[in-house]
C-alpha cells in the first residue's frame, strides 16, 4: 500500500468514528485536468455554469472578453442557452460561476470594500440571473460559486475578529443566501500546513452551516499547485489532510474537486491511478447509500 492510500484510508477512517452521514465527492474537473474521465471511476459530476459561457460573445455560448465588466446580462440568450445546454431537464445540482460582480472586496477603494450600494445593485443582478435559472431548470437545486457565504479569512481588515468581519458580510448579502438552495464556499488554501488549513476550512464552513439550514453545503478544493510557473498535481499528503478537514466537519455534505488544463502553466494532469484512488475515496465517503446525483456527464 502507498503512501497516498495509507494517508488518505486513515483520514477516512479517522472521520468516518465521528459521524454515520453519507458524504459525497463531485467533480468538476475538465478531462483534460483530469486526464480522462472521472466519473468513471465513481466520482458524481457537478454541472457548472462559468459567466463566459452566458454573455453573448465570439462563440455561440460566450467566450468573448472576460476581462470586460458587464452591469447586466442578456435574458433572451442566458435563457436559449439553458434550453439548448439541458433541453431535457436539468442536473439535480448546479453551481453558477459568477466572478465579475464582487460582493465584498474591490482593489477600486481604500478599504478595499465594495461600497454597500454598489453591493446591493449586485445582488439584485445575481437574484435576477438566478431567478432565470429557476425558472428554466425548477427541479435543480442551484447556487453561487464562492460568493455565500464568502471566505473571510484573508481579506478581514486588521485588527477585526474573524468571527465579526464574516458575520458582518454574510448580514449584508441575506437576500442573495435566502435565494440559493446550495452553498458551494471556495476553500482554496490560504496556508501550506494540515493544522492552518483544517482552521481555516472549518472556520469557514461554521459560518455556512450559521445560514444553511438544511441545504447542502460542498465546498470546492483544487488538487493542484502552481509553483516555477508551472501547475502540477498537490503533494499526496497535502491533498490528503485537505480531505480530512472537510470531511471531519459536522456540516459538510461533500466537497467538489476542481481543476482546469486551462490554469497558468499546467503541465501535468492528475492521471488515472489519482482517478482510481480518489473514486474509491468517494465509495467509501458514500457508504452502501446511492448517490442521488447519477456520477456520469451529459452527453456531449
Amino acid at each position: 500500500m502507498n503512501r497516498w492510500i495509507q494517508v488518505v484510508a486513515l483520514a477516512l477512517a479517522v472521520c468516518f468514528a465521528g459521524r454515520t452521514d453519507a458524504f459525497e465527492f463531485f467533480e468538476a474537473l475538465t478531462d483534460e485536468a483530469a486526464g480522462g474521465d472521472p466519473t468513471r471511476y465513481g466520482l458524481a459530476h457537478l454541472a457548472v455554469v462559468y459567466e463566459h459561457e452566458i454573455w453573448p460573445g465570439e462563440s455561440k455560448w460566450g467566450f468573448g472578453d472576460l476581462n470586460k465588466q458587464r452591469d447586466t446580462f442578456s435574458e433572451g440568450h442566458v435563457r436559449a442557452y439553458i434550453r439548448d445546454r439541458w433541453p431535457d431537464g436539468g442536473p439535480e445540482l448546479l453551481c453558477l460561476d459568477v466572478e465579475q460582480w464582487p460582493l465584498y472586496w474591490t482593489p477600486d477603494t481604500a478599504d478595499r470594500r465594495v461600497p454597500h450600494a454598489l453591493q446591493q445593485e449586485r445582488i439584485d443582478r445575481l437574484l435576477a440571473l438566478l431567478a432565470v435559472f429557476k425558472e428554466e431548470l425548477p427541479t435543480t437545486r442551484i447556487g453561487y460559486y464562492s460568493l455565500v457565504p464568502y471566505e473571510a479569512w484573508a481579506w478581514r481588515p486588521s485588527g477585526t475578529p474573524y468571527n465579526d468581519w464574516s458575520w458582518e458580510r454574510v448580514k449584508s448579502a441575506l437576500r442573495l443566501i435566502k435565494a440559493v438552495d446550495v452553498f458551494f464556499p471556495e476553500l482554496y488554501p490560504r496556508t501550506r500546513t494540515a493544522a492552518g488549513f483544517r482552521r481555516f476550512a472549518h472556520f469557514n464552513l461554521d459560518v455556512a452551516a450559521r445560514v444553511a439550514g438544511s441545504r447542502p453545503i460542498l465546498p470546492f478544493l483544487k488538487p493542484f499547485e502552481t509553483a516555477d510557473g508551472k501547475t502540477v498535481p498537490l503533494p499526496d499528503d497535502e491533498w490528503a489532510w485537505q480531505i480530512d478537514a472537510i470531511r471531519s466537519h459536522r456540516d459538510a455534505d461533500g466537497l467538489v474537486i476542481w481543476g482546469s488544463h486551462r490554469l497558468e502553466g499546467f503541465s501535468e494532469p492528475l492521471g488515472e491511478a489519482w482517478l482510481q484512488r480518489m473514486g474509491a475515496a468517494a465509495q467509501a465517503a458514500r457508504g452502501n447509500r446511492q448517490s442521488e446525483i447519477a456520477p456520469q456527464r451529459p452527453q456531449q
